[in-house]
Formats: C-alpha cells, sequence, structure tokens
C-alpha cells in the first residue's frame, strides 16, 4: 500500500467527508495510542504514516482509555470513536510494515487486542463480502428467466391451461 492509500482507505472505510477529516481521525487515534504503548513502539508506527499526518513528538496526554480519548479529541460520541479507531487500526495492519498494531497488541490490556488487531478481511464483514461476490448469481436465485431474442407471450390463462392439461394427462396414465 502506498503512503497516500491509508488516508483515502480510512476516508473511504470510515465514510468521512474528505481527506482532512481522515487525517483528523488517524492523527487522535495515534495520540491516544500513545499513552498505552511503550515509545520506542509509538515511535515505529508514527514514523511509517504519511508526512501529512503530523501527530508531533510530545508526551501523550490521555487517561489511557483509548476509544474516549478518540472521543475527546474529536469531539464525537464514543460509538463513532470505537469505529474510526477500528477503521484506523485495521488500515495501519495491513499497511505498516514491521511495527504494526496488531504486533503491539499482545502487550497491551485484553480489552484493547480486538481494537488494535482488526484487519480488512475481518470475519465479522464476511458476510458483506459474500452478499458482493453473490451478486452475479442473484438474477438465477431469484428465479427470473433469462432475457431471451423472442419474448415468450404467456398469460395467467395459458399458464393455467398448461398446468390443467399436464395434471390431466399425469391422471389418466396413471388410472391405466
Amino acid at each position: 500500500m502506498q503512503r497516500d492509500d491509508v488516508v483515502t482507505q480510512v476516508r473511504i472505510r470510515a465514510r468521512l467527508n474528505g481527506r482532512k477529516h481522515a487525517r483528523s481521525v488517524i492523527r487522535a487515534v495515534m495520540l491516544a495510542l500513545r499513552p498505552v504503548i511503550p515509545d520506542a513502539q509509538w515511535q515505529g508506527l508514527v514514523t511509517q504514516l504519511p508526512p501529512e499526518i503530523e501527530v508531533g513528538g510530545g508526551p501523550g496526554t490521555g487517561s489511557g482509555d483509548l476509544v474516549h480519548d478518540v472521543a475527546t479529541l474529536l469531539n464525537t460520541s464514543e460509538h463513532h470513536a470505537a469505529f474510526y479507531a477500528r477503521v484506523t487500526f485495521e488500515q495501519l495492519n495491513s499497511y505498516c510494515r514491521g511495527v504494526t498494531p496488531a504486533g503491539i497488541a499482545s502487550s497491551l490490556p485484553a480489552g484493547l487486542r480486538p481494537l488494535l488487531t482488526a484487519r480488512v478481511d475481518d470475519p465479522a464483514r464476511r458476510h458483506r463480502l459474500v452478499l458482493r461476490s453473490l451478486g452475479a448469481a442473484v438474477p438465477t436465485l431469484s428465479l427470473r428467466a433469462p432475457r431471451t431474442a423472442q419474448p415468450v407471450a404467456r398469460t395467467t390463462a395459458t399458464v393455467i391451461e398448461t398446468t390443467i392439461a399436464t395434471t390431466a394427462s399425469q391422471k389418466t396414465s396413471a388410472s391405466k
């Protein structure tokens, strides 16, 4: 993944308005992560970010509750903050090499591990992927007849007549 792609992918996956909003989300998640992980690992993550995301090098100021800190920094609800953090971590896990959020997760409290180990192909999203792959099969599954060059003109009356004739022929053949 190229440097520019992480901002774009966070913007798309988190349904954000623009790149500026995506950069602020990534910045908030990284600043909230600062007091939770050791400095060497945090620096390893920050150095891999695109230069347009200015996280700063000062000490982290936060309560240690990642989602609450993200919500405070972005001035949003904790539900939105958790979603933004998950999207950011899944993109960083596919973007970063060496030090990744998933690699750091084992040294963190159990409550943060699922958030930091988020992947793009997470099983929680697998149903969406299956539906997307079934897109071509939907006409087949819906029992729609394929379009032909000459459409068959069948009315309800002809369908009923055909059904009655078939049923009658089956009864006569069964009685013989």
